[in-house]
């Protein structure tokens, strides 16, 4: 049995995914509801689960690399000796990032 919380975490990226309901597992067959209902997560919980955790195998949350490889790939951090270290942290802000970010030039 799974753990509810990643049953409803699960539950919850369906039925995003599945905007309308008309792909989802979870959609009525008989035509009576389109909608999940408390009911049958009450009544039919382990279908429920079953179809939840399903759909979760199915399709992976994406993966993303971490903060210090993207800082690292675009030339903020430098990793030396196993340690991470800023690349430009003395570097001037460009200033075409600089009047995005709202940040005003210094005098001098």
């Amino acid at each position: 049995m799974a753990d509810f919380v990643d049953v409803l975490r699960q539950f919850d990226r369906m039925c995003k995914a599945n905007a309308g309901c008309f792909n989802c597992p979870l959609h009525e067959q008989d035509g009576v509801s389109d909608r999940c209902s408390i009911g049958a997560f009450v009544n039919d919980s382990e279908r429920i689960e079953r179809e939840v955790m399903k759909w979760a195998a199915e399709h992976p949350e994406p993966k993303y690399q971490s903060w210090g490889e993207w800082l690292s790939e675009i030339g903020v951090f430098q990793c030396e000796d196993g340690e991470w270290r800023f690349a430009k942290a003395n570097d001037p802000i460009p200033a075409d990032i600089a009047q995005k970010l709202g940040i005003e030039p210094k005098e001098g």
